[in-house]
């Protein structure tokens, strides 16, 4: 190698720095096109993940009298939870409403809402809980519980 040949000069080297930036670029270009594209086309919107809230359920059986609570641990980015209690035709009570079917809602993290069976010995309840925003609702809870 002499003086004049440096190593950028040399014919094999001369072509690998100009193809990678140019497809670097490209690159580039096509992220900065995507993030942009999202943005304005609103599809980011959908990535909100709409309404969340943190539920769960505390069962205290009983000969005849069992329960069972749920608890709105954290109310998320809902403003509400509602809560159905349903049986296939046995009562239960939840405050001063005693029916087969009891809806309730809830409006802040730590509120509790019992439902109680009214004795007739099992009876199970399937719970639904729904968060809900003004653009969106999740179900949080589904589940069965026999008392």
């Amino acid at each position: 190698m002499t003086a004049g040949d440096s190593p950028s000069r040399r014919g094999g080297d001369r072509g690998v720095s100009p193809v990678v930036s140019t497809v670097l670029m490209i690159a580039v270009a096509i992220v900065l096109a995507a993030a942009i594209g999202t943005y304005f086309l609103g599809f980011g919107d959908l990535l909100d993940g709409g309404a969340r809230a943190a539920v769960e359920t505390e069962v205290t059986p009983g000969t005849d009298n069992g329960s069972v609570t749920v608890i709105v641990l954290d109310i998320g980015s809902s403003d509400r939870v509602a809560l159905t209690a349903e049986t296939g035709g046995d009562d239960i009570t939840a405050g001063a409403t005693t029916d087969s079917s009891i809806d309730r809602t809830v409006r802040e993290s730590g509120e509790r809402v019992t439902f109680e069976e009214v004795p007739s010995g099992d009876t199970t309840i399937e719970l639904t809980g729904v968060a809900h925003t003004p653009g969106s609702e999740s179900i949080v809870l589904e589940r069965a519980v026999t008392i």
